[in-house]
């Protein structure tokens, strides 16, 4: 159960996904179908199985804008990663990956960017799986992102994208260790509901950063009329 502090500092997200009648971060995005695959494991995170060496999940990802500001903007970009299945059947692993930085400390920021790949993306919030605490993040490709509109993005995505998977200790550089390849954008339909408590497999969001996070995501699925789909796994 929530506490007091954590339902008090979640509710004004219900408020604003009420408001808008949508999500009240990433109200924009599109679904797109992936492959996750680890080609090396890593000491930081000898604990969590989808981070293993050869470690291969099908994806279903969302891809948005953060503020919903006008399309020729730049904007607080996202990458949702769901590895579907991973733990079994309906059981999956939701990962929210945020425009950020590949700098020790500041990968724990949420950080706007002139283009959907222009630079790094991290968790930013912390991850433990068996050792000490680290983020996880997206390399972006070497070729210039796409321009700033979700048609653009759209675009990209439809011609194929991959991403490098890495890790970073909290005061650390990040390190690869697998590919994100991004493909084949869906129609329409975009509001499945991602959360990081969507965990498993001794992967687990941590620190009280984390737990604010999963009320706040459970106050703005009621703010919006979405009921949660799938249990916690940890």
């Amino acid at each position: 159960m929530p506490t007091l502090v954590e339902r008090a500092v979640a509710l004004p997200f219900r408020a604003g996904s009420t408001l808008r009648g949508a999500r009240i971060f990433h109200p924009e995005g599109f679904l797109c179908d992936g492959e996750w695959a680890i080609e090396r494991g890593s000491p930081i995170a000898p604990g969590a199985e989808a981070l293993r060496a050869g470690a291969r999940h099908r994806v279903l990802a969302r891809v948005s804008r953060g503020a919903g500001l006008p399309d020729t903007l730049p904007d607080f970009y996202a990458v949702a990663v769901r590895l579907v299945d991973a733990y079994g059947p309906g059981a999956h692993q939701d990962l929210l990956i945020n425009a950020s930085s590949g700098l020790p400390v500041l990968h724990h920021l949420f950080l706007p960017a002139p283009r959907w790949y222009a630079q790094t993306y991290s968790t930013c919030l912390p991850y433990r799986a068996g050792a000490g605490l680290f983020v996880l993040g997206l390399l972006p490709p070497a070729e210039r992102g796409p321009g700033p509109s979700q048609g653009a993005m759209r675009a990209a995505v439809a011609a194929g994208v991959a991403f490098g998977i890495a890790l970073a200790p909290p005061f650390g550089r990040f390190s690869r260790v697998g590919t994100l390849r991004l493909h084949s954008p869906h129609p329409e339909g975009d509001d499945t509901p991602y959360d990081p408590w969507n965990t498993g497999g001794g992967l687990e969001p941590a620190t009280w950063l984390n737990r604010v996070r999963r009320e706040a995501y459970a106050q703005s699925r009621r703010g919006r009329g979405v009921k949660r789909a799938i249990p916690d796994q940890v």
